[in-house]
């Protein structure tokens, strides 16, 4: 009866172990906060109470509040840079590149994006990554219109124009204004030709 007892149990602290919170469900929940709440929210008492738990869980996966931000900064970097343009790589070629990228980065959700480009004013790690990541991007865009028709003079200035754009429109905050395939169709005609 004792094996059987202790293997219950073992089993049952198992299943208590896998609904802990893990250092992604803190990154996660904290993206999530910055885009609804700010990024005065991102603090470790405020998250753990909106989640429910107690601060050491937070302190058991981050050693400090500045390395959970460079660490929320980085998935953040990864989700919205490094996995979007892995995933135009591998399911567009040529022009297409281009509709896809502005598909995503126009008619999709930014309030994530204008929280991160917000808390840059006041936040060095999230200035430092903005600074990398518009770095990233706009080498991409050259990269896609390289790839084109598009003379090798224009390139880099129909790069930053596009950029420009895209950030315009995610510091506007026009969520009314709908995009639709049409205007994805002639941006890229507009800037490859």
């Amino acid at each position: 009866m004792g094996l059987i007892l202790r293997f219950v149990n073992t089993v049952l602290y198992g299943l208590r172990m896998t609904n802990r919170l893990n250092k992604l469900h803190w990154l996660e929940h904290g993206l999530r906060t910055l885009a609804s709440t700010g990024p005065n929210a991102l603090r470790a008492e405020h998250l753990a109470k909106s989640l429910g738990v107690t601060r050491g869980s937070f302190y058991w996966h981050f050693a400090n509040l500045q390395g959970f931000h460079r660490e929320l900064l980085e998935l953040w970097k990864i989700r919205t840079t490094d996995d979007v343009i892995d995933e135009i790589e591998s399911a567009s070629e040529g022009p297409g590149r281009l509709q896809s990228l502005l598909r995503r980065s126009f008619a999709s959700n930014q309030t994530l994006e204008r929280a991160i480009r917000s808390w840059a004013f006041d936040n060095a790690d999230a200035a430092k990554t903005i600074a990398s990541v518009d770095g990233l991007r706009l080498d991409y865009i050259t990269d896609i219109l390289s790839s084109s028709a598009v003379d090798k003079v224009d390139q880099k200035l129909r790069a930053n124009v596009l950029y420009w754009a895209y950030v315009g429109r995610v510091v506007m905050d026009n969520a009314s204004d709908k995009w639709s395939e049409q205007d994805t169709q002639k941006l890229a005609q507009l800037f490859l030709s």
